[in-house]
């Protein structure tokens, strides 16, 4: 059994931008609200260790390996189950350029016997946490666009 729960948003940036701001691990802790840190390296194969944290839901600890790294358009990775079989996740963070603008989708899926239960229980929850980083990704994003153009004007204009 298979299930799933996404968010999507759109973003005022090329997906560049984005990514910078995706994979800027570091950084993370002064804009989002959900995955509050990562340590490690978005490279296939690298192991994180990330720290969740979520209203109405205790913080999360997890060590999930990448799976896929495509610049500019895919992170994800898995979170290996304690007991095969009952529960496996899969998340997501896919970039799809629209112009001048950035759709970024946020999808998990739950795989294993208790994937109903907890999509069932957690999916409202969950997608309530992947809107609240979408937004907090959009403003951030958008925030540091706005300083590198006022930042790149008034250097034209001091010369």
């Amino acid at each position: 059994m298979t299930r799933q729960v996404e968010a999507t948003i759109d973003i005022d940036a090329p997906p560049e931008q984005v990514w910078d701001a995706l994979v800027g691990f570091e950084e993370y802790g002064a804009w989002n609200p959900l995955v509050r840190r990562i340590r490690g390296r978005p490279e296939v194969g690298g192991r994180l260790n990330v720290l969740l944290t979520q209203r109405r839901m205790p913080p999360v600890f997890t060590r999930p390996v990448v799976s896929a790294v495509v610049p500019e358009r895919e992170l994800r990775w898995t979170t290996e189950p304690p007991i095969p079989g009952v529960i496996d996740a899969e998340h997501a963070f896919r970039l799809d350029p629209k112009g001048e603008r950035t759709r970024f989708t946020q999808r998990e899926w739950f795989r294993g016997a208790l994937a109903d239960v907890v999509v069932d229980r957690l999916g409202d929850r969950l997608v309530d946490g992947f809107d609240e980083m979408n937004r907090a990704l959009k403003r951030y994003v958008e925030g540091r666009q706005t300083v590198e153009i006022a930042v790149s004007e008034g250097d034209h204009r001091n010369r």
